[in-house]
């Protein structure tokens, strides 16, 4: 990239108003398809792609600092500097991972199984489930986290989640859920004395929500809560 394609991009430039900007051109083409080319024989190179749970806010602060100050103090005092950077690496290991995920709109749950995550969706909202997944430091695609939904037994959950505008309506009892969450406002506004339930028009306001196991109870964490009021949700 620095000693052809960019040289040559800029010779390129040189060259158009003369109409001679295809030769650094061809050149550029060249690197180019080269630099692709090793990208994507690596890319396929057995256990090139590694995955690993997206850190806390403190950990890359941490790490950073320990090994900053270990590369620039003076002296022995510099072994200082391993307790931040292991200290980070502890954390890191130690991350928790939210045990049900839900999408801003109700149409995607995430459920974190012994297998990981399992989702309620084999298409639609790719991109969150991709996140998800991704934080969660797991390679499978949506499809892949989706057989782990059914593999398992919902029922077994603390949450529901009901698809369509007929069975928002008709919903009356939990389910046997402390959870309810669907991906379709209902006509009439439900209140159930067993359960939460989350609409559309709820997860407007609040965002996602993650709900955190903490001593067998499930904790709700809004990304209302986390990010702050913007203008789009003051309502």
């Amino acid at each position: 990239m620095g000693v052809l394609v960019m040289p040559a991009a800029v010779l390129a430039a040189c060259l158009m108003p003369l109409g001679l900007d295809f030769v650094p051109l061809w050149v550029m083409g060249v690197g180019l398809d080269w630099i692709l080319g090793v990208a994507h024989w690596t890319s396929h190179l057995h256990a090139a792609r590694g995955m690993v749970p997206t850190p806390g806010p403190f950990v890359l602060p941490l790490i950073a600092l320990g090994a900053l100050f270990v590369m620039l103090w003076q002296g022995r005092a510099r072994v200082i500097g391993l307790v931040p950077f292991v200290a980070g690496f502890w954390i890191w290991a130690g991350t928790e991972r939210p045990a049900v995920l839900i999408a801003d709109t109700g149409g995607l749950i995430g459920v974190m199984t012994e297998e990981g995550r399992a989702l309620n969706q084999e298409r639609g909202a790719g991109f969150v489930a991709l996140n998800w997944l991704e934080n969660d430091g797991d390679k499978t695609t949506q499809e892949g986290a989706f057989t782990k939904w059914a593999a398992n037994d919902p029922a077994l959950w603390p949450i529901v989640a009901l698809r369509g505008q007929r069975a928002a309506d008709a919903l009356s009892d939990c389910h046997g859920a402390k959870w309810v969450v669907l991906n379709k406002t209902p006509a009439t506004d439900i209140r159930l004395s067993n359960c939460e339930v989350f609409t559309p028009a709820s997860l407007r306001q609040t965002g996602a929500i993650a709900l955190y196991d903490r001593e067998g109870r499930l904790v709700p964490v809004t990304a209302r809560q986390v990010t702050g009021t913007r203008l789009w949700n003051t309502q």
